[in-house]
């Protein structure tokens, strides 16, 4: 198994380790990304085992926390221990706290007022309620920190990345709010949720007017031909 199978949110693991394998768990506890569906048998006595979730506490630490036991006398897994609950562990944040990178992009957000901490409070604009509305759903709080440089940004030639892209690059800010093309210079650094809206570009010109057509048969013609009756 490579590393980055333990970053894949595609895949679902079930690891059976012995008594004396706790070791183990604190390494996968360091290797797992959130989000990544594990679950653990830990071999306790008499054929038992614990079963352990990866749980991602308050300050952003995922640790692996027992949520029963399982027998070796029962013949089969469930398929709720083999197949973990992806919805679950995916829509919710458990309470935690998120450092959110943001950019006066109006009409898709505007930043307010700056506080005496420095953070500054969502004013208006689509991105700001939907902002407001995956905090509710998904259990998080936030506080939203500005762009050093008030600039989108991407990855520059020297190999620094700049403005709210490179704040979540840098795990300055757990994500980013605010209207922001995809390209693929940002999505080598950071991760793009799916688009929910698109603009579309398009160029206008001025229609050609219609030649007059008193001389057409000579139009062929350069002028360095000479005709002669």
């Amino acid at each position: 198994m490579k590393n980055e199978h333990l970053r894949s949110h595609l895949m679902s693991f079930l690891v059976i380790l012995k008594r004396e394998s706790d070791d183990v768990v604190g390494i996968l506890e360091d290797l797992v990304h959130e989000g990544v569906l594990v679950k653990i048998l830990l071999e306790d006595s008499g054929g038992k085992f614990g079963i352990f979730i990866p749980h991602v506490n308050t300050n952003g630490r995922l640790r692996f926390i027992n949520k029963g036991n399982w027998s070796i006398a029962r013949i089969a897994l469930s398929k709720n221990l083999v197949e973990p609950n992806r919805l679950s562990q995916q829509y919710s944040v458990n309470g935690r706290h998120m450092t959110v990178a943001g950019k006066n992009a109006w009409p898709a957000f505007k930043l307010g007022t700056t506080l005496p901490d420095g953070t500054i409070e969502p004013e208006s604009g689509v991105d700001a309620y939907i902002l407001r509305a995956l905090s509710s759903t998904l259990n998080f709080t936030y506080h939203v920190v500005p762009s050093p440089d008030d600039a989108w940004g991407g990855r520059q030639a020297d190999g620094t990345v700049t403005g709210i892209i490179g704040m979540v690059a840098r795990r300055e800010a757990d994500f980013a709010v605010t209207f922001t093309g995809i390209t693929e210079n940002r999505e080598s650094v950071t991760d793009f949720t799916f688009p929910y809206i698109q603009g579309k570009l398009r160029l206008f010109s001025r229609s050609p007017k219609e030649k007059n057509r008193a001389l057409a048969i000579l139009s062929p013609f350069s002028s360095m031909v000479s005709i002669r009756a």
